[in-house]
């Protein structure tokens, strides 16, 4: 069967082929009615675009690449889901639906390899970085190469924020204190915190932080025993944490790691018969999904999908020119009362 051309649209449309490429290609200079006229041609023949013919002619991949830590939990799902629904219409592909060796579960080293293999590779016209450590000689090599970058929920040590890129981050701080405050405002004085490897996980540290100054504003204390910290997580190591941290007989813990090990601190409390939030209150992350809802669950709101789409729009728009690349955008928490706290 013969492939439709541009110019097989052109002819049954009586129109130049020069207008119907620039409606095909988001180009200007022609009305709405022709946009219309265009595009019901175009799916009535079948047309389908010649990417590699695109990609030699306009010098793009048109792609955008999301490196990301990994694909569990509602923080990845939520920002992709935003992610997809943004790149609808955009006439580019993003990458973690279609091709999953950008997937990385690695540490920096593997990290700094998927970034090289994108770069050297030009296989995608920006990069959006999800929860990644994206190391200095990256964020160099990608400025000289004209490659934008973004960073979604950025990771990095204590006082090297990354410079150079755009950033869209959540006030994690602002998220531990009002759990502070809520605990504070419950009469609870004997608070805990679960948490991991707050050394590299910016949100992690940011959190502790914030949950420490509600408590000293109120005149309390959290001792560093007091703060439990995974530095990997794993189901056995998930297990003894949770067990470890109801041995301390707390009246409040915040669970500033993910939903499973919120949902199982809660199960594992009262399997050993204490009431939440009776005897102990629990205020946990993303309240995303029907999850924290279903549980019960107080929680930090995270507006995760919104972050995911404002993340593609921005690399759509840093890989059409028309963005700023070193904006710093930073989303608020809303604290959601439920059961738990």
């Amino acid at each position: 069967m013969k492939r439709t051309t541009i110019k097989d649209i052109a002819q049954k449309l009586n129109i130049n082929h020069a207008i119907v490429s620039r409606v095909l290609n988001r180009g200007t200079g022609f009305s709405e009615d022709t946009r219309q006229l265009v595009l019901r041609a175009a799916e009535e023949l079948e047309y389908v675009p010649n990417i590699a013919a695109r990609m030699l002619a306009h010098n793009k991949t048109w792609a955008i690449a999301n490196v990301m830590s990994t694909y569990s939990g509602i923080f990845p799902m939520e920002s992709m889901r935003g992610a997809e629904d943004a790149h609808i219409g955009t006439g580019y592909s993003f990458l973690p639906v279609s091709n999953s060796r950008y997937k990385t579960k690695g540490g920096a080293e593997e990290d700094r390899k998927i970034f090289e293999d994108i770069l050297t590779g030009r296989k995608a016209d920006a990069v959006i970085a999800t929860t990644v450590y994206i190391p200095d000689s990256v964020i160099a090599e990608y400025a000289a190469a004209g490659l934008p970058l973004i960073s979604l929920d950025p990771v990095y040590r204590e006082g090297e924020k990354p410079a150079g890129i755009l950033l869209i981050e959540f006030d994690n701080f602002r998220a531990g204190y009002m759990a502070g405050q809520r605990f504070i405002s419950k009469g609870r004085k004997k608070t805990g915190i679960i948490a991991v490897n707050p050394e590299w996980v910016t949100s992690q540290r940011e959190r502790l932080k914030g949950l420490k100054k509600a408590m000293e504003d109120a005149g309390l204390c959290l001792p560093d025993s007091s703060v439990h910290v995974f530095s990997t997580i794993t189901d056995e190591n998930e297990r003894e944490m949770i067990d470890s941290t109801l041995d301390k007989k707390y009246d409040s813990i915040f669970c500033a790691a993910g939903e499973w090990t919120v949902a199982g601190l809660i199960s594992k409390a009262r399997k050993r018969g204490i009431r939440v939030p009776e005897d102990l209150s629990i205020i946990g992350m993303d309240d995303s999904g029907r999850f924290a809802e279903t549980m019960g669950l107080t929680a930090i709101r995270q507006p995760v999908y919104e972050m995911g789409k404002t993340a593609f729009e921005k690399a759509y728009g840093l890989a059409q020119g028309i963005s700023n690349p070193k904006d710093e955008i930073v989303y608020k928490p809303e604290i959601i009362i439920r059961e738990t706290a």
